[in-house]
């Protein structure tokens, strides 16, 4: 898939876990009519997510405008005195850019034309100019650390593999997997093959291991999800509840098929084109899950670290 390089691998894990947002999906629904000025806020800025046919097409249209900065990097400082040669390198023209970071072009023969207290000066308005662009961008990432940061795409693939197998079929295999059988599938726990014998033991600590991973999978993608409705990430505060639905509302959301659009075959092929492009080939949702999982890896990793 070819998406714009300036999408790092936090977005795609921001707009994966909106999409898997009931609420979300629900305000978009209603239009907007939300009790939660937060939800509200956060529809208003990002859009209807589920209107766009891919990634790509959503980040020309909205991503830019939440994510980068809103303000050019040195037009705006005019009476800043730069000596020749030197320049702020900005997000779009840097596949790798870690928020805190400040990325510099100097040219070669600079040191020895200007002094290094001129240089110094030069550098430091740089750097007061770039704090001050990423504190306009409208949804900055938070900070996190890498054990955390590792644990983000297992948490999306753990709540979409749990609602796939709830809302698929009796007949299908899925609809009986467990913790276990589903961790297995993506990978948790022991990389010891599943049919390689163990005693029994050894057996019951990997199954205890694997459940155990996959439930904090699950319920971390939930803190996510949480934070995500209100424009955090990645973030697993507890966020404050508010009233967000009329008593009507509830129960139109109630009855519809939110809660089995994974066994859903158009619901399946249009989440993988939105993410895997255009002509992306269907896939069985796990298989899905693992492509997601390849493509954030290509993608720059921008945490903001």
């Amino acid at each position: 898939m070819m998406i714009n390089t300036t999408i790092s691998a936090s977005h795609i894990c921001w707009i994966a876990l909106l999409r898997a947002s009931a609420d979300y999906w629900w305000i978009c629904m209603e239009d907007g009519d939300c009790l939660d000025p937060r939800l509200v806020q956060v529809w208003k800025d990002f859009g209807n997510l589920f209107r766009y046919e891919t990634l790509s097409d959503w980040w020309e249209a909205r991503g830019q405008n939440c994510f980068e900065s809103r303000q050019a990097s040195l037009p705006e400082v005019s009476e800043v005195f730069l000596p020749e040669g030197l320049r702020l390198i900005t997000t779009a023209t840097n596949k790798r850019v870690a928020q805190r970071l400040l990325y510099v072009s100097i040219d070669t023969d600079l040191v020895l034309k200007h002094q290094h207290a001129d240089l110094g000066k030069a550098l430091a308005l740089l750097a007061k100019q770039h704090k001050r662009e990423t504190n306009t961008i409208r949804y900055p990432l938070m900070p996190l650390d890498s054990k955390s940061r590792k644990k983000l795409v297992p948490s999306y693939q753990a709540i979409v593999l749990d609602q796939y197998a709830r809302g698929c079929s009796t007949e299908e295999p899925a609809h009986r997997w467990g913790c276990y059988e589903m961790g297995r599938k993506l990978g948790m726990g022991s990389d010891a093959p599943i049919s390689r014998a163990l005693n029994p033991d050894r057996e019951r600590k990997r199954q205890v291991n694997v459940r155990s991973l996959f439930c904090q999978a699950k319920k971390g993608a939930q803190a996510l999800i949480a934070n995500v409705e209100i424009g955090r990430f990645p973030s697993k505060k507890v966020v404050s509840p508010m009233p967000r639905w009329t008593d009507r509302q509830y129960q139109k959301r109630n009855q519809s098929l939110w809660q089995n659009r994974w066994s859903m075959p158009a619901w399946l092929a249009k989440e993988q084109r939105f993410f895997l492009g255009a002509q992306a080939t269907i896939q069985s949702v796990p298989n899905y899950l693992k492509s997601l999982a390849a493509l954030v890896s290509l993608a720059p990793q921008g945490l903001g670290m």
